[in-house]
């Protein structure tokens, strides 16, 4: 099925796309994968409709078949991370050069409409909540820890 078909068959059948990625052999997350590489998205009523440039709106490839599916008008752009500039860092790079140890368990209350965009933004990405957060607090301590230094030394000289 074309990117088209599926999005017809999801929006008008009322079948939810995990029930029809079953049907293709597929996972649900697969074909949800597949939609997005080819400008789809759900709406506010999670009607998938089609947001790219018109243009270029490919309708001749099966996204349904198993293996690799692509589209041929796109190159994945590739950064070395020692080529890029620390003010230029994307999300990707940045999660790739965070430093990796051992993990802990926190539970910590936050405001409502942070954790909202923090989850439209593990959903937007397909990337784990934890691991953005853990990225989020090592920006925060890299930006503030240093201000914090200079307080302490500026407050130990004047006792």
């Amino acid at each position: 099925m074309t990117p088209d078909e599926v999005v017809k068959k999801l929006n008008t059948e009322n079948i939810s796309i995990a029930e029809l990625s079953v049907q293709c052999g597929l996972s649900e997350k697969t074909l949800k994968n597949r939609l997005a590489d080819f400008d789809y998205e759900q709406d506010e009523n999670e009607k998938w409709r089609y947001v790219g440039d018109v243009d270029k709106k490919i309708t001749d490839i099966d996204i349904t078949k198993k293996g690799r599916v692509s589209r041929p008008d796109v190159k994945k752009k590739r950064n070395k991370v020692s080529d890029v500039d620390k003010q230029d860092v994307d999300l990707f790079t940045a999660l790739m050069q965070m430093p990796k140890s051992e993990s802990v368990t926190r539970a910590y209350k936050t405001d409502k409409k942070i954790d909202e965009k923090f989850k439209q933004i593990a959903y937007e990405t397909k990337l784990p909540i934890t691991l953005l957060h853990s990225l989020a607090l090592l920006e925060f301590v890299e930006k503030y820890q240093p201000i914090i230094v200079k307080l302490k030394s500026a407050s130990k000289a004047n006792v």
